[in-house]
């Protein structure tokens, strides 16, 4: 996105830095209301029946898996469609948004790389868990385009979540917000911040009675820095 304005005061260079945020943080998807996770002591879950505090099945560079608490959400929407990849692999399917990040890796690779979902080919490979709680590659078949209603983007402390049994990401920086990639690696260092308050007020994030569903739109975190980053690039 391009601004072509000739700003003349402050108030219009604020209210151009404005749009533009509002512009990515609506294009700020990730998964859809109706894809699962393992809620540890329930089993698979809508990602939209999760809350603050709960334990979610997260996978590891080192190929384990683990419970990680959920520490807020990225992003949050359940009324509207949105457009999605389904990417169908040999043992299942998972439905993303293209911006979202997930460990992949080709047959030919060995090393895990974090790839855009729009970036993957049929014939990369997924990681998915098996019965025993390990990983396996899964090939990818075929990608198609689908829509479904509401997103959601759990953040959890290691910035991985398992989602319909396979290994992701839990960032999904839109493209073309900034002249640069963006990383998982580096998406997950600029949340720290959120992984402190999570620790510093666990109790009360958890014991605190909390509303059916959290406050819809990009977490609040987010937006500053998105604000914070458009002012900068527009000023």
């Amino acid at each position: 996105m391009h601004c072509n304005r000739q700003f003349t005061d402050s108030l219009s260079i604020n209210e151009c830095t404005k749009a533009v945020t509002d512009a990515y943080a609506d294009g700020y998807s990730c998964f859809p209301m109706n894809s699962t996770v393992s809620r540890k002591g329930d089993g698979l879950v809508p990602l939209g029946r999760l809350r603050v505090g709960d334990e979610v099945l997260v996978g590891s560079d080192e190929g384990t898996v683990r419970y990680d608490p959920v520490i807020g959400f990225l992003h949050w929407e359940n009324e509207q469609k949105h457009l999605f990849l389904r990417i169908q692999h040999k043992d299942g399917a998972l439905t993303i948004h293209k911006d979202h990040y997930i460990p992949s890796s080709s047959p030919s690779d060995t090393p895990v790389a974090f790839l855009r979902a729009n970036d993957l080919n049929v014939g990369d490979s997924l990681r998915t868990v098996w019965i025993d709680g390990t990983f396996k590659a899964s090939t990818i078949t075929s990608i198609s385009e689908v829509e479904e209603v509401g997103l959601i983007c759990p953040i959890t402390m290691s910035g991985r979540i398992i989602v319909d049994s396979v290994d992701c990401s839990c960032y999904s920086p839109p493209s073309g917000f900034l002249p640069w990639n963006i990383s998982h690696a580096a998406c997950h260092f600029v949340m720290a911040p959120v992984r402190l308050n999570y620790q510093w007020n666990k109790d009360k994030l958890i014991n605190s009675k909390q509303p059916d569903a959290p406050e819809p739109g990009l977490h609040p975190y987010a937006r500053i820095l998105m604000t914070a980053v458009t002012g900068v690039l527009f000023s």
